[in-house]
C-alpha cells in the first residue's frame, strides 16, 4: 500500500494513539491471559526423561505406561510422573564367604 492512502485512510476515520493503545491494553489482558495457558498446556505436554533412567507413567493413580531416555509426550494434567527409575548397573562389593 502506498504511504500516502495509508495517511489518508488513518485521517478518515480519526484514529489517534490513544485509541490504538487502549483497544491493544484492552486485548493484551484477555490476550495475555489466553497465551499463558496455552503455553502451560503446550509445555506440560512434552516431558524429557535423562539417560539411565525410565519413568512411570500413571493416570488417575493407575499404572499407564513407561516413558523412555529422550523427548516424550504426555497428556497434560490427565498423566502424571508417578516414579523415575534408574536402569543403570550397580554393583555391590560383598565380603568372602566360604560354603
Amino acid at each position: 500500500m502506498n504511504l500516502y492512502i495509508q495517511v489518508y485512510l488513518l485521517s478518515q476515520y480519526n484514529y489517534d494513539i490513544t485509541n490504538v493503545i487502549g483497544g491493544l491494553m484492552e486485548f493484551g489482558v484477555y490476550g495475555l491471559f489466553v497465551f499463558i495457558v496455552i503455553i502451560s498446556i503446550v509445555g506440560g505436554a512434552f516431558t524429557t526423561v535423562n539417560q539411565g533412567t525410565i519413568s512411570v507413567v500413571t493416570m488417575f493413580g493407575k499404572y499407564r505406561r513407561i516413558m523412555y531416555p529422550g523427548l516424550n509426550f504426555k497428556i497434560p494434567f490427565l498423566e502424571v510422573i508417578w516414579r523415575r527409575v534408574s536402569i543403570q548397573n550397580q554393583s555391590i562389593e560383598l565380603q568372602f564367604q566360604a560354603i
